[in-house]
């Protein structure tokens, strides 16, 4: 009874499936040929398939082994097929990524735009390209740092996707042209995107990225709460000049939070300035009509 699930990305009775062929190989056979060609199923394909490779690598079985990961890998490569088949087979192939061939392989997918999202099912986008820099960074990150700015847009893309994972300044450098620049690359998606980007700067040691998180407090609104939390954390006087305006323009009570965080820790507060301020306050709430008002906005 196994079949696609496509509104939620899964197969119906898959673990029972795939328990069965981890037990009773000889009865699970007959049913994975019969399933691994369902044309109609392509998603219970990918792990009718996936099953008869694991199998392959347990018993070391070279030719089914290049038998099923030629499968799999045809089924990534195909732009025609399901995003959720598609991500399945690339999981399984990415599983033990070891073997021969792997990296150029691997690579060679960064030039297929459709891989960058996948859409899987009525509910959820995948990116599998960047699954791999996560499982083995060390390895992958100055990988990916050499194609940032590659000539092949998808390439690019790819890199910049995977890089913006990590907390790591290794990583987070090389992405500093997207702070002043949100079209700099094409996955402005959070998260993931230029929004993650910009939000990761508060939890990684990057001064570098005081001019960039400047620009956004002046041109970027939409991005101004978290590159105000950034710049608080740099404590750099270059910012005061763009948050004191920023201040002015802005309404919304949470950037101006932010704003002020950023002003005091950068030194562009005063002590008088910052008691004239209390004092204004004070007198200020001190009117019943506007303490009442205060109240019921928090």
């Amino acid at each position: 009874k196994a079949k696609d699930d496509l509104k939620y990305s899964t197969v119906n009775h898959s673990d029972e499936l795939t328990a069965l062929a981890r037990f009773d190989w000889e009865r699970a056979k007959p049913l994975l040929e019969k399933l691994e060609n369902d044309k109609t199923n392509p998603l219970t394909a990918v792990l009718a398939e996936t099953l008869f490779y694991e199998r392959a690598l347990r018993e070391k079985d070279e030719s089914l082994i290049e038998k099923y990961r030629s499968r799999l890998m045809a089924v990534v490569e195909d732009k025609e097929a399901s995003g959720a088949a598609r991500d399945a087979a690339f999981e399984a192939l990415t599983k033990n990524p070891g073997w021969d061939g792997f990296d150029e392989w691997y690579l060679s997918l960064l030039e297929d735009e459709t891989l960058l999202f996948l859409s899987t099912s009525q509910y959820s986008i995948s990116s599998p390209l960047e699954s791999v820099a996560v499982k083995n960074p060390d390895k992958w990150i100055p990988v990916m740092t050499g194609l940032v700015g590659n000539k092949n847009r998808a390439i690019h893309n790819a890199a910049v996707q995977s890089l913006v994972n990590f907390e790591r300044k290794d990583a987070l450098e090389p992405l500093l042209p997207w702070l002043t620049d949100p079209g700099w690359a094409d996955i402005d998606w959070n998260p993931g995107g230029r929004v993650s980007y910009i939000q990761i700067e508060v939890n990684v040691d990057l001064p570098e990225s005081v001019p960039g998180l400047i620009w956004i407090v002046e041109n970027d609104e939409s991005n101004l709460h978290w590159a105000a939390g950034s710049l608080a954390k740099y404590k750099d006087p270059r910012a005061i000049p763009a948050l004191k305006r920023a201040l002015q323009k802005t309404a919304d009570e949470s950037d101006r939070k932010e704003i002020i965080k950023a002003l005091i820790a950068s030194g562009g507060l005063t002590d008088n300035e910052q008691i004239a301020a209390l004092v204004s306050y004070a007198e200020f709430i001190s009117i019943p009509a506007n303490f009442e008002n205060i109240k019921k906005r928090t």
